[in-house]
C-alpha cells in the first residue's frame, strides 16, 4: 500500500545526529544499520547528507561498490537520479569507481546515462577518464608495485613510512 503524503513528509525531518549516524552506516556499507534507520527510525531513503556534498545513501553505496546496499535502497524507492551538490548522480559515482555490476543495475532501474555533472561530464566520461588514468599507472596494483620498488631502493624499509590517504579512492 502506498504511503500518504503526510507519512512521507514526516520522514523528511530528521535530527542532525540521526542523519550523521545514517550516513556513516552508508559510508561503511553497513546494510543492517541502514535498514534499521529506514525501517525502524522511519528515515527518508532520499535524505541528503548536508555535512558532505549533498550525497544520498545511494551515492555512498554506489561509491563503495556495495551491490546489496544498492539493491536494498532501490527497493525502498531511492532516487536513481538524485543529484549531489556537484550534480553527480549515483551512476556517476559507480562509473568513477569502476563498479560495472552497480552501473548495470542503475541503468536497469532507469538511471539517466546522459545526465551531466556541474562541468558537463556524464558517467561515461568518468569511466573513460578512469580507464585512461589506469593505463597511466593509477590502478591500485601498480601503486603497490611502485611502493614496493621504492621501499626496496631504500633498504627494504622506510623509517618515515606512514599511512597516507589516497586521493584516488
Amino acid at each position: 500500500m502506498a504511503q500518504s503524503w503526510v507519512e512521507k513528509l514526516k520522514r523528511i525531518d530528521v535530527s542532525a545526529e540521526i542523519a550523521h549516524e545514517f550516513f556513516v552506516a552508508c559510508q561503511e556499507s553497513d546494510l543492517d544499520s541502514v535498514k534499521s534507520y529506514i525501517e525502524d527510525k522511519n528515515l527518508n531513503v532520499n535524505t541528503k547528507d548536508l555535512v558532505g556534498y549533498g550525497q544520498t545513501a545511494l551515492h555512498y553505496a554506489c561509491w563503495n561498490g556495495s551491490l546489496k546496499l544498492v539493491e536494498y535502497l532501490l527497493s525502498k524507492e531511492a532516487s536513481v537520479d538524485a543529484l549531489n551538490d556537484y550534480k553527480q548522480t549515483p551512476l556517476h559515482e559507480a562509473a568513477f569507481r569502476g563498479h560495472p555490476d552497480i552501473v548495470s543495475l542503475l541503468l536497469k532501474s532507469g538511471a539517466d546515462k546522459l545526465c551531466k555533472d556541474h562541468v558537463g561530464e556524464t558517467a561515461l566520461d568518468y569511466a573513460k577518464k578512469k580507464r585512461n588514468e589506469a593505463t597511466n599507472f593509477t590502478s591500485e596494483s601498480l601503486y603497490k608495485d611502485v611502493i614496493k620498488c621504492l621501499d626496496s631502493h631504500m633498504g627494504g624499509s622506510n623509517p618515515r613510512k606512514r599511512k597516507i590517504p589516497c586521493c584516488f579512492q
